[in-house]
């Protein structure tokens, strides 16, 4: 057989050795067949050639694939080549994600072919049968694999030597199994392509939630009824390649008709994210409310106690995430949520809690308590609302505007759904009455407890002691621990009562306590009637109700709802305290004459008939006899007082010197001009005193 020379690059590649290694070798050991071609005429070096023969096995085996491969014809057409293995154009990184256990397979079973193929010694075939065994493979079978990882060390280096990339991990690959073709295309026409896709959206198939068997079984019986020839059905398993092919780019638009719009809104719908940083602390706060997934006991008045699960009404700090508000109940009304405000703007008595003062803006729930008229002064149906000032209870203790949160969009105030869920999982799991939740996709995490036996056992928790326990870990756990949002926001301090303190505040005080309070109370408008204003099915009436008897506009009222005795009454328009009207008494309609209440109540009718013909006197009067409300108010303040000593009379002595009552000079001439005008400020001091007289007497 003829023999076949190489230069030594081309030795040293198919040996693995450097050029000067096996320079070196072909000088000193005898090894290698070599022959020498002298060089140019011009003096050129000798060229060195090696014999094929006297290379090792590995490196004829390697110089034999290296012959059947032509790196230049590689192109797209050499996909369907099937001289070119299918590792060339696989991409090694997801192959490497999506086989993960072929993968390292290949990675073991490699370390140990290319043992085998290095080998060098006497009975190598014999070598390779027992190395299989021992490995549990068949020897014919872990030939193959020495073959293909030779042959992948050809196309490795030949790929590196046309491009300077490493492609060694073809090795590998050589040795992993081939991936499956996506060949359910293929196998299907464009109309089963279609009934497929019409039955995996229809709304009743994707709302019960059937599997990929029903879809074939529908598939496959529409299929027939459009004439379609039973051998020429598809497989199961093609049907499902291309459904889970087609669900790539599809699965979220599928949630719609599974689900609904409100859960495409919560998962699939694009979302972005608040720069919150730049916000203030306390210039945005959200409320909400939370249900404990625990119980806790309350006393009733007569001595009984029941369990319930109690509520939290919580403000956060938007830009701290602090809760610097809460209050623990067990129903959240719109008058809890005011004493609950009160308790957020004021100071506290227990100084570890910081939290305090108005905030600028205000993001409530959606809920009816939160967007109560009392609460917003507009109409739960009104939104927003630009146009004119409202009256409501936000708008009153100081915040500038309330915003609302969409319903059933919990992400708007993602912030305190997040803390809700550190509340569950680090307080109230550890309440010994947990019984877990029920909500969304928790299903499962409902934890059976005896409640009503821990009740008769009295193991639960009193309301007072479990609010003591969550406002020790509001201050001492969350509100000192490091926050992630606070992280990923970028924040100098990660822990919510830092950033409170520390950051760029947004200050306005909160009001007196004693207008809070009044606040505090339930307001409504309402109709004064000829027997007062009803409320609570009682009457409550006093004199100073009599000119709003009758009127359109009505009264304001607040009253405390634990206290409803009496009632304060202030004037729609003004908003001053008209009186406070207590619970009139129903009469005896069997009254004896001299019966006090009886004569009381006509007392006060006679008063009114008085006062009615006073404002008819008034009113009749010409302009110059009129008295203007200011007079009459004077004249009947003194009518009421006590009777006084009539006082002397009196002479203007000086007028004030400040500039806001003298005439300024600098409007006259001269100084006589300025003289008379003082002179006649004088006179009408003088006037205005005897006149004052003339009505006190």
């Amino acid at each position: 057989m003829k023999e076949v020379w190489l230069t030594l690059e081309e030795a040293a590649e198919l040996e693995g050795c450097t050029y000067n290694a096996i320079q070196l070798r072909a000088k000193t050991d005898n090894i290698y067949k070599t022959k020498t071609e002298s060089g140019s005429e011009n003096g050129g070096r000798d060229r060195v050639y090696i014999g094929l023969s006297s290379l090792s096995k590995k490196a004829r085996n390697l110089y034999r694939e290296k012959q059947k491969i032509d790196i230049s014809r590689l192109n797209e057409n050499s996909l369907s080549d099937e001289n070119v293995p299918w590792y060339v154009f696989v991409d090694w990184g997801w192959y490497k994600d999506n086989n993960k256990k072929y993968y390292n397979e290949g990675i073991e079973l490699s370390k140990h072919v290319k043992d085998c193929v290095e080998y060098n010694g006497k009975g190598k075939t014999e070598y390779v049968n027992q190395y299989a065994e021992e490995l549990g493979i068949k020897p014919r079978a872990f030939r193959r694999y020495m073959k293909n990882y030779t042959e992948a060390g050809v196309w490795a280096m030949e790929m590196s030597k046309n491009d300077g990339k490493n492609y060694e991990y073809m090795k590998i690959l050589a040795l992993c199994r081939k991936p499956r073709e996506k060949t359910g295309r293929t196998s299907l026409t464009k109309e089963m392509e279609a009934v497929i896709e019409n039955i995996w959206f229809n709304p009743e198939f994707a709302q019960n939630l059937c599997k990929y068997a029903k879809l074939y079984r529908l598939f496959c019986d529409e299929m027939r009824e459009r004439g379609e020839a039973e051998e020429d059905l598809p497989s199961y398993d093609s049907v499902v390649r291309y459904i889970k092919d087609f669900r790539e780019t599809t699965d979220n638009a599928r949630v719609m008709v599974a689900k609904g719009m409100r859960e495409f809104r919560r998962t699939s719908m694009v979302k972005r994210r608040r720069d919150l940083k730049t916000l203030k602390v306390m210039e945005l706060v959200v409320a909400d409310t939370h249900t404990f997934d625990c119980f806790v006991t309350i006393t009733a008045s007569n001595g009984k106690k029941r369990a319930f699960k109690p509520c939290l009404v919580g403000f956060m700090d938007m830009r701290s995430r602090a809760l610097v508000g809460w209050g623990i109940c067990e129903i959240p009304t719109s008058q809890v949520i005011k004493e609950v405000m009160i308790h957020m703007v004021s100071e506290k008595k227990n100084k570890a809690n910081p939290f305090g003062g108005v905030p600028r803006v205000l993001l409530i729930d959606n809920g009816k308590d939160y967007t109560a008229e009392s609460l917003t002064g507009r109409k739960r149906t009104v939104r927003v609302e630009t146009d004119i000032e409202t009256d409501g209870f936000y708008s009153e203790i100081g915040i500038e505007r309330d915003m609302r949160s969409l319903p059933y969009q919990a992400w708007t105030k993602g912030e305190i759904e997040r803390f809700f869920g550190s509340v569950c999982e680090d307080f109230s799991k550890g309440i010994n009455s947990y019984t877990g939740t029920l909500t969304g996709s928790m299903t499962g995490a409902k934890v059976k407890k005896d409640i009503k036996r821990m009740l008769e056992r009295d193991e639960l928790l009193d309301i007072n002691e479990f609010a003591d326990r969550f406002e020790y870990w509001v201050l001492n756990v969350y509100s000192k621990r490091i926050h992630t949002g606070l992280k990923k926001q970028e924040e100098k301090y990660f822990t919510p009562i830092e950033v409170y303190k520390n950051e760029e505040r947004y200050y306005k005080p909160a009001p007196p306590i004693e207008y809070l309070e009044r606040m505090a109370m339930v307001k409504e408008h309402k109709k004064v009637w000829n027997t007062g204003i009803k409320l609570f099915g009682c009457d409550y009436m006093c004199e100073e109700l009599f000119p709003y008897i009758n009127s359109k506009k009505g009264v304001t009222v607040r009253y405390n709802p634990k206290d409803i005795r009496e009632i304060n009454v202030y004037d729609i328009k003004t908003d001053k305290l008209i009186c406070k009207a207590q619970n009139a008494s129903l009469l005896n309609p069997l009254a004896p004459v001299g019966d006090k209440d009886l004569e009381n109540h006509i007392k006060s009718q006679n008063r009114q008939i008085r006062e009615a013909k006073r404002i008819i006197e008034n009113a009749s009067a010409a302009y110059e006899e009129r008295m203007d409300a200011e007079t009459i108010e004077r004249k009947e303040r003194v009518l009421i007082l006590p009777e006084i000593k009539e006082a002397k009379e009196q002479k203007v002595v000086a007028m004030p010197k400040n500039g806001r009552y003298l005439a300024d000079k600098k409007e006259f001439e001269n100084i006589e001009e300025a003289r008379e005008a003082d002179e006649w400020m004088k006179k009408q001091a003088q006037n205005a005193l005897n006149e004052i007289r003339k009505i006190g007497g």
